[in-house]
């Protein structure tokens, strides 16, 4: 595991350097994926980018127990994968928003109603779990994100859950804090106020999430 606290520029320099996007994915570690993602993004060139607005998803809810489907964690991509939490990133331009997940057999930067769909149309499942929804601002991610990986880390038999990335662990100034991006209480669905600059961002129902982008 990682102790040494402001170790993000390894990260962001292999988020530069990578070939294409789909390149950034480490299996197991999509919160570190997606902020290697949002930093390519953000930091990359291109005058497009001017005109984009970008989120951090984080998909939970009070359970920890979210049925994903066309993951590629899974061969058949109508099976549900189980997390107990996804990450994904949201894309937003004048013409809608569009999801990156390099997690997924579906097409990469998919419209976000078709990426709703195609998670939807196999089962109910999905409705029933994946209700809650953790919304933040991608520059306000990339700036208090911190994790040293202890949650991937089994004390026991002193192995890894999954091989951890090869470059140093992404922390910043702020404690070892991934799990208050992905902890998700009834109590946050009652939150009237919905503030996506806030460090962990805004809770969101899935019907919630639709009308916040525009798809109700």
């Amino acid at each position: 595991m990682c102790n040494t606290v402001n170790r993000t520029l390894e990260a962001s320099k292999t988020a530069l350097e990578a070939e294409n996007d789909a390149d950034l994915r480490v299996p197991c570690y999509c919160e570190e994926n997606v902020w290697r993602l949002a930093y390519r993004l953000m930091n990359g060139d291109g005058e497009e980018q001017r005109n984009l607005k970008y989120h951090v998803v984080f998909v939970s809810n009070p359970e920890k127990c979210v049925p994903m489907f066309q993951q590629l964690a899974i061969a058949n991509p109508f099976d549900p994968c189980f997390w107990d939490y996804h990450v994904v990133l949201f894309q937003t331009s004048p013409e809608g928003t569009r999801v990156h997940d390099i997690d997924s057999h579906l097409p990469y930067k998919i419209p976000l109603k078709e990426y709703l769909e195609s998670l939807t149309c196999v089962t109910s499942l999905l409705t029933l779990l994946m209700d809650m929804d953790s919304v933040i601002e991608a520059p306000i991610f990339l700036k208090n994100f911190s994790s040293d990986r202890s949650h991937m880390y089994n004390e026991e038999s002193k192995e890894w859950n999954a091989p951890p990335p090869h470059y140093a662990c992404i922390q910043t100034e702020n404690e070892n804090n991934i799990a208050k991006f992905f902890t998700i209480s009834e109590e946050n669905r009652e939150d009237k106020v919905k503030d996506e600059t806030l460090a962990y961002g805004a809770v969101y129902s899935l019907s919630e999430l639709k009308v916040r982008f525009g798809l109700i």
